[in-house]
Order: C-alpha cells, then sequence, then structure tokens
C-alpha cells in the first residue's frame, strides 16, 4: 500500500519486514534466515576481535569461506551450514 509524503511527495511501500519477499524473490524467507545468521557471525567475528584466519580455524571453514560470509555471499552454504558456524 503506498502513502504519500506531504512533504516531498515521495511515495512509499511498507516493508513486510522481509526485504527479500519484497523484492518478489524465490525462497524470500530462508533468504532472510541465511542473511540474519550470516550477520549473527559477522556479529561474534568482530566482538571477538578475530581476524578471518583466526574466524576460520575455530569455525572449520577456510578464509575464503569466511571472507564470502563476512561480505554476505551465501549462495555457497546452507542455512544448515551456517547454523553449524554460528
Amino acid at each position: 500500500m503506498q502513502q504519500p509524503n506531504n512533504d516531498d511527495n515521495i511515495a512509499f511501500e511498507r516493508s513486510s519486514g522481509n526485504v527479500f519477499a519484497d523484492l518478489g524473490l524465490e525462497n524470500a524467507d530462508e533468504l532472510l534466515a541465511k542473511a540474519d545468521l550470516a550477520h549473527a557471525i559477522n556479529r561474534e567475528i568482530r566482538s571477538h576481535g578475530w581476524t578471518q584466519d583466526q574466524a576460520s580455524e575455530r569455525a572449520g571453514l577456510t578464509q575464503p569461506q569466511v571472507s564470502k560470509i563476512m561480505r554476505m555471499r551465501l549462495d555457497d552454504f546452507s542455512q544448515e551450514r551456517l547454523q553449524t558456524v554460528l
């Protein structure tokens, strides 16, 4: 449902809470879950001050895999794999 913004006459649409669904992508729920898991993994890495190498040793991943997660390039990861990493 679009609503006008009286200040600038800009229309906007209220989000459903899932940006992937809002964009009409298939598997929107899975994509959101994977993004949430990757965000949590990134938060843990940062909170411990780990390098990608250190994180990869602890998570049983390669450094390039950690890099992909940190850049939210999640096509190569299943939801289950990200849950295991977390």
